[in-house]
């Protein structure tokens, strides 16, 4: 059953949850290469009955050899359905936000969930092989590379003809996370969750010697416990919600 509304939205999301950790003690660096990385975006809910199978498509994703290199996942938890008995203790205002703002960028006057974003489009509600097909585009190099537990540097170097000013965004994901649904449409279920957001985040790229740098501190964000940590980074130009380039990488 796919779920349109219409919908306001509100501010920001930081999620507690059992036993306190550093995101990371040893420094990690991941990188694209020049060829576009695809940002694969899904926004879910607990709440919706349709959900789960989208979820499990991208479940199967955790093994691919392609992860991180030729795609970068990201599931987005929306809180509107949360009025229908079940809140979604990973939805968020701010991704709720983030969806409505790629219906006003297609013209449209609805959004659903399960609902696929791929590279700034939408891709509908069923996941499918198509969609981690690398683009064709060679838009730069895009690194990030931690520097103390929290802090992160973050550098684009763009290709000739790929001009900005660019925003970065990073995402603290989580994944083999298993909920297990007390009531509304998912009621009696257990839901195993991969690639979902715990905090996002995005600050403004700043020009340095022919370099797009910028430096992101991270919340000291709780771990789940079984549960694998992932880091997503993406650069946008300024203003807008397509991706130009994006790598990611699993944490420690």
């Amino acid at each position: 059953m796919m779920r349109d509304l219409r919908f306001t939205i509100a501010l920001v999301f930081l999620l507690p949850f059992v036993a306190s950790a550093e995101v990371a003690t040893a420094q990690v660096r991941c990188a694209s290469d020049a060829e576009q990385t695809t940002l694969l975006e899904l926004f879910t809910s607990e709440g919706c009955s349709s959900c789960p199978p989208a979820e499990a498509w991208l479940s199967r994703l955790v093994d691919s050899p392609k992860l991180w290199k030729e795609f970068v996942p990201v599931a987005f938890h929306v809180d509107y359905w949360d009025k229908l008995g079940w809140p979604d203790r990973f939805a968020s205002p701010a991704f709720t936000e983030r969806q409505r703002g790629y219906v006003a960028a297609w013209r449209q006057r609805t959004m659903y969930t399960p609902g696929f974003v791929v590279n700034g489009q939408e891709a509908g509600s069923t996941g499918r092989a198509s969609m981690l097909e690398r683009p064709r585009g060679t838009p730069g190099v895009l690194i990030a590379e931690q520097t103390t537990t929290n802090r992160w540097d973050v550098q684009f170097t763009p290709a000739a003809g790929t001009t900005g000013p660019f925003t970065a965004h990073m995402a603290v994901l989580d994944g083999g996370v298993k909920i297990k649904v007390a009531r509304g449409e998912n009621a009696g279920r257990e839901l195993t969750h991969d690639f979902v957001a715990r905090f996002w985040q995005t600050t403004e790229v700043q020009a340095v010697a022919g370099t797009m740098t910028a430096e992101m501190t991270l919340p000291d964000l709780p771990r789940i416990t079984g549960a694998r940590r992932a880091l997503a980074v993406w650069v946008s130009r300024r203003g807008e919600l397509t991706p130009v380039q994006s790598t990611g990488t699993w944490l420690p």
